[in-house]
């Protein structure tokens, strides 16, 4: 046979036989190889190579696919599919999708706009596609979880072909779950994850403040056959859409698998994976445990044995102020309120907490957000912070604000108007004895030509309580001329108090920080 009529890895098997006349073509072929049970001709082997490639597909593994290569299909499996979201700027729809070739590669693909409408319909979970000459751009290495250093855009253009009969199987899709018990781990970390849980309790749209932009945040307790019950917190975009799958899901507990956590995580809905299927079959049996842990809201206490970091990734305050070059710190602190005058809250926009100098449900539009807003009152506390070695005097606010004060800033704001004091030996008695694991960011900024350094607490990781706290009455006393002389005096031995435990002085002045600060000024 001529070799100019075939590619080189096109094989052809020739027999003869004088038992079938010419025009019955017998054609039998499996790439590479076409055995043919003719009288070939030149003219005739032409035909079939021409028809061999006009009816299979020739396809490359990801791996082989680079940016500007020659044109290439692959075979894929849609392994993991992200609901639609919105960008940060809220300008840009996108959607994510895990594609996984017969070898196990994995690649992130992108849709965005108007092609995510207009392929809502192909690409579906665990179907086997074949898609060519999809848009091949390099990925940033701080996203890369797969060792495939590019990924692929999808659009309306790209050429997108369902398998029917050879698919990949979806045997071959096999995810490993951590354990609830690893998560607090393998997150501190950073690495990324996937878990299998069952959704227990929904918790409503709630905003955090954060230094860049606000924020928004859905809470859901979940548990798995660990019978250790955590708060899964979904942000913003994903908090939106695939916070609303899962409150439109048919069971009032479904199962979900998340995946990639701390990325572009992937929320999947029932899964259809034998892993799911057993939990629903766990979670049918410890329905009485499940109630018990919703009833008692176990998923909400924070427990001390997950892992947290060591203790050589903890710094004593005196390390954070004189160390050099560093913007992170973890530390372990107790909390005082030293000043009893300060008024704990602030007026605020009520959609982006914007600080304004206005009354309470007073309309207006803000300056930061600019969406019509009412003023309402945020918490702004000032504390000390103090170990062994130095204190650092915080403003706080958020939910930390709210787990020292343990009253509403709209509270706050009517005894304040009333002339009722806040009981603040009562929070400094219950914060008596608590050590909090704090992480804090550290900056330098300049005012009036002065460099200032702040702290800023990212988060509260854990509480240490060596003694039992009780509630505090949001009842207070009346405030006049003999009870502020009394208060500046308790203000005095509350902090000679703290103080007394430290080992050394303050070793820096005028230091400030906040937690989740909103941009006040």
């Amino acid at each position: 046979m001529d070799s100019a009529f075939a590619p080189s890895n096109f094989s052809f098997g020739l027999s003869y036989s004088s038992h079938f006349p010419i025009s019955l073509l017998q054609v039998i072929y499996k790439p590479p190889i076409v055995l043919i049970s003719v009288s070939a001709s030149p003219t005739l082997l032409t035909f079939l190579y021409h028809f061999y490639r006009m009816t299979t597909t020739q396809y490359v593994y990801i791996t082989d696919i680079l940016p500007k290569g020659k044109p290439w299909t692959a075979k894929v499996v849609v392994y993991e599919k992200s609901e639609p979201r919105l960008s940060g700027s809220g300008s840009t729809r996108y959607q994510k999708i895990v594609l996984m070739d017969e070898r196990g590669q994995k690649i992130v693909a992108t849709v965005y706009d108007e092609d995510i409408d207009d392929l809502k319909d192909t690409l579906l979970l665990s179907h086997t596609y074949l898609v060519s000459n999809a848009k091949v751009g390099p990925l940033d290495e701080r996203y890369n979880r797969y060792g495939y250093p590019y990924q692929w855009t999808i659009g309306g253009k790209t050429a997108i072909k369902p398998v029917i009969d050879d698919v990949i199987p979806r045997a071959a899709i096999k995810p490993t779950f951590a354990p609830i018990s690893q998560l607090q781990k393998h997150t501190s970390q950073d690495e990324l994850i996937d878990v299998l849980v069952i959704v227990i309790d929904k918790g409503p749209k709630r905003n955090v403040t954060g230094k860049v932009k606000d924020n928004i945040v859905r809470d859901f307790g979940v548990i798995n056959e660990d019978k250790r019950a955590i708060t899964l917190s979904l942000w913003n975009s994903i908090a939106e859409s695939e916070g609303k799958l899962i409150d439109q899901a048919s069971e009032s507990m479904p199962v979900i698998k998340a995946t990639a956590l701390r990325l572009s995580s992937f929320y999947v809905l029932d899964p259809e994976i034998a892993e799911a299927q057993n939990l629903k079959n766990w979670r049918a049996n410890n329905m009485k445990f499940i109630a018990e842990v919703v009833a008692e809201k176990k998923y909400l206490v924070h427990d001390n044995s997950l892992n947290l970091p060591s203790e050589n990734d903890i710094m004593s305050l005196g390390d954070v102020v004189s160390t050099k070059n560093v913007e992170k710190f973890l530390v372990r602190v107790g909390v005082v309120i030293a000043d009893y005058m300060q008024k704990f809250y602030y007026m605020a926009c009520d959609n982006c907490s914007k600080g304004v100098d206005a009354e309470l449900s007073y309309e207006y539009t803000c300056n930061k957000c600019h969406q019509s807003v009412k003023a309402v009152p945020r918490y702004k506390v000032l504390v000390s912070l103090f170990d062994h070695t130095d204190s650092l005097d915080v403003t706080i606010f958020g939910d930390f604000a709210k787990r020292i004060m343990k009253l509403d800033p709209v509270k706050i704001l009517e005894m304040s108007e009333m002339g009722v004091r806040i009981d603040i030996d009562a929070i400094n008695a219950d914060l008596l004895g608590t050590k909090f694991l704090l992480k804090i960011k550290k900056q330098e900024r300049v005012s009036r030509n002065a460099v200032q350094v702040q702290y800023t607490v990212i988060t509260s990781i854990s509480e240490d309580t060596s003694s039992c706290h009780t509630p505090l009455s949001s009842v207070g006393l009346p405030v006049d001329d003999h009870d502020k002389e009394e208060t500046s005096d308790k203000t005095t031995a509350r902090k000679r108090l703290f103080k007394e435990d430290l080992t050394k002085k303050k070793s820096a002045k005028n230091k400030t920080a906040a937690f989740s600060s909103p941009t006040e000024e």
